[in-house]
């Protein structure tokens, strides 16, 4: 690699300067195109998103603090002279090939690259996809930067990567990689330090405390938090937690006073719970197999297991803390290839041929997991029922379940099921022609039997849909699987409708106008 003396290199910055301040209309009309396409879901991510006037001011802010700062290759860190007469200089030198992988913040295309390129590194930049517009122009101002200084543009390079692609990438680099540096959250950095196989530069999540003394001006110490949490919900450094001196004088009245100020809603806090699903111990050794729940609670085997697991389960989570627990979904059996959460529905349902299983499907639209994988294994072992005939609620016995879990504790109790779309892709079918017909048919089995549960006083159901983290078709708000998918999204746009599956609690069953 050349080593750059630092004229050039602060030449090649005073030129980015320039060419940001000239480009800013172009960049925030990029910039607003990621906006368009990422919506407003996750407002942190939103936030970390935009790329406005200020956002380039601050560009052009960084590239200059570098600038202005001493060149970091050829300083002498540490020198002495051995009493054999060795002489050991100790300076600093280029890492050579660096990646960064970054999530969202179009800016860290600036920040990051700036600092490696005046250390004299070569820069590979791995943004999100969700700010892809905005990262190539950005890059473009970099290379043009370096063009006007008569240096490749391969000195800052951004790679178009899928998720596998970056994957392959990180274990078998085309270039010799000297430093990895992930930029984001924990899933990023995990996933980063579990496929990489040259050197991570690790960076921690914030965990930001508050520490309130008795001796503290508590109406300053409020202005403190809320500033800290909602000023910039996006940042690093936002307050996670608030940690208050018990001797704070009217300390229970304060307390309420803090409650007050951090419910989101007239009214309302933001309650606490968990996903659902905990293991089982190793004394609950009855299934229910074939069986339905309320038949085996006839068990007096199985009910004793199975309630004694579901009362560890709450106890647990209320000294946890947690506003809602879940029955630790205790009422599926235990083999990761049986009777699991996805295929407990299709085993009780009318309309499948039960004694016969099959190999699932699952159509996971090319997502792929490796052997060894536990989504792999879990995928490769498991047989569904084949649809013979029209679909119904058949023995789900929803409400029964969460009753028997509600009188065990005085906290509210959820409960927790899958979409028809996932069922409707697990399974083959004889039955109907259409996919789209074996979904509504799916749908309207489970609206029937979520609607019982809601009346019953169930105060939260939770719908659990693994594949809207892999490859969700859209159709305004319909998505689903594969080319089946993407038909029936289309039928579903040209009405002008869309099927929600909704509890009564929540709002009446009933076709929303889309448009």
């Amino acid at each position: 690699m050349i080593l750059l003396n630092s004229d050039k290199k602060n030449n090649v910055l005073k030129s980015m300067m320039r060419i940001l301040d000239e480009k800013r209309e172009a960049i925030i009309t990029e910039n607003k195109k990621d906006l368009e396409a990422f919506g407003e879901g996750d407002q942190a991510m939103y936030d970390r998103l935009v790329c406005d006037g200020k956002k380039v001011d601050g560009m052009i802010t960084s590239v200059k603090q570098v600038m202005e700062q001493e060149d970091p290759v050829g300083q002498t860190i540490e020198h002495r002279k051995l009493d054999t007469g060795l002489d050991i200089t100790n300076k600093t030198a280029p890492f050579g090939n660096i990646m960064i992988i970054y999530e969202s913040r179009p800016d860290v295309t600036i920040e990051a690259a700036v600092l490696a390129f005046k250390a004299n590194n070569k820069i590979y930049l791995k943004g999100g996809k969700e700010a892809i517009n905005s990262n190539k122009i950005l890059v473009e101002c970099w290379h043009e930067a370096l063009k006007e200084n008569d240096l490749s543009s391969d000195w800052i390079e951004l790679l178009h990567l899928s998720r596998p692609e970056t994957q392959e990438f990180l274990k078998n680099p085309p270039v010799q990689l000297d430093l990895i540096v992930p930029r984001g959250g924990e899933r990023l950095i995990g996933f980063v330090k579990e496929h990489a196989t040259g050197a991570v530069l690790v960076s921690g999540r914030g965990n930001n405390f508050l520490y309130v003394s008795k001796n503290a001006d508590f109406e300053t110490a409020k202005k403190v938090m809320l500033n800290a949490k909602i000023d910039k919900i996006s940042g690093c450094n936002a307050l996670d937690k608030v940690l208050v001196d018990v001797n704070l004088p009217d300390y229970e009245a304060k307390l309420k006073e803090l409650q007050e100020m951090f419910k989101t809603t007239t009214g309302l806090t933001l309650p606490t719970t968990i996903i659902g699903s905990l293991p089982r111990p190793s004394w609950f050794t009855e299934n229910l197999g074939s069986n339905t729940f309320l038949r085996s609670m006839m068990n007096s085997r199985y009910r004793e297991q199975y309630t004694d697991a579901v009362a560890v389960h709450l106890r647990d989570q209320e000294i946890a803390g947690l506003d809602i627990c879940t029955d630790g979904d205790a009422h599926y059996d235990e083999e990761v290839g049986g009777q699991s959460w996805t295929s407990y529905p299709l085993f009780h349902m009318e309309g499948f041929e039960r004694n016969n299983p099959q190999p699932a499907i699952m159509r996971t639209g090319g997502v792929a997991f490796p052997p060894g994988h536990i989504l792999h294994d879990y995928l490769e072992a498991r047989v569904m029922p084949r649809v013979i005939g029209p679909i119904g609620r058949g023995d789900l016995q929803y409400t029964a379940m969460w009753k028997t879990a509600q009188r065990l504790t005085a906290k509210p109790v959820k409960f927790g099921t899958v979409t028809p779309d996932i069922l409707a892709a697990a399974v083959d079918d004889t039955h109907y022609k259409d996919p789209f017909e074996r979904i509504m048919a799916l749908s309207n089995a489970l609206n029937e039997e979520l609607n019982e549960l809601a009346d019953a006083g169930c105060p939260v159901i939770q719908m659990e849909e693994p594949q809207i983290h892999m490859t969700p078709v859209r159709g305004d708000l319909f998505w689903g699987y594969g080319r089946y998918a993407r038909e029936a999204a289309g039928r579903m746009k040209n009405q002008g409708r869309i099927y929600l599956l909704l509890p009564k609690s929540a709002a009446r069953r009933t076709l929303l106008h889309s448009g």
